[in-house]
């Protein structure tokens, strides 16, 4: 695995508002559905390698605009001085998290073939990697290294790794939901954290909910 995802480097340019992956992840397909995740659309994550996944962490989505709006164009300034170690471990969880949920749904796809909702779901993972990635570089704070996925996961159906995924989302807006405490000082980052949170909860959950019942 990559130590460094990728660098984003013209993020200014995304046009998306922030608003919009609420809307678009309420209307994300499930199992069948045709559209991918609502918040990256049909688009994915961009095309780049990454974590070997099929598009990896590649940065053009959150690049030019044709992903998701996370960062969004009304990002409050980063506040300044000194992060406090709370606060960068609260940013450590959030994005460790997120590695673990990419790399647990491309070990479903390893095993089952480049199924619904997990192919989909990842990549809006890599989205919510690119927008931590910028929040860290913001703050000029040194990522940590992507963990290695061990021991690798497998499942006896789709269904029960759908459940997995399930469990997991439920975990990762809780987490956020106990981040956003610690976060309450920096506007900019409640505002990425809240766009993630909702994102699991309202969007990829559904999903997966809907995918364990149907397996």
């Amino acid at each position: 695995m990559n130590k460094r995802i990728f660098k984003i480097s013209v993020i200014a340019i995304v046009v998306v508002s922030i608003i919009a992956i609420g809307v678009a992840s309420v209307s994300a397909q499930g199992p069948g559905g045709n559209n991918g995740r609502g918040r990256n659309g049909g688009n994915g994550a961009g095309t780049g390698t990454g974590m070997g996944g099929q598009n990896g962490y590649g940065g053009s989505g959150v690049q030019n605009g044709t992903g998701m709006g996370i960062i969004g164009t009304n990002l409050p300034a980063a506040v300044p001085g000194d992060v406090p170690q709370d606060v960068i471990d609260a940013m450590t969880a959030g994005i460790m998290d997120e590695y673990n949920a990419y790399a647990v749904y491309q070990a479903v796809i390893d095993q089952f073939g480049a199924v619904r909702p997990f192919v989909n779901i990842q990549r809006a993972e890599a989205q919510h990697i690119a927008a931590w990635e910028f929040i860290f570089e913001r703050y000029g704070i040194a990522l940590p290294e992507v963990p290695a996925l061990d021991p690798v996961p497998q499942f006896a159906t789709i269904g029960e790794a759908c459940q997995l995924g399930a469990d997991a989302e439920v975990a990762n807006f809780d987490l956020y939901d106990a981040m956003l405490v610690t976060l309450a000082d920096y506007p900019d980052m409640v505002q990425v954290v809240t766009a993630l949170r909702n994102a699991s909860e309202f969007g990829h959950l559904p999903a997966f909910e809907r995918c364990a019942s149907w397996q």
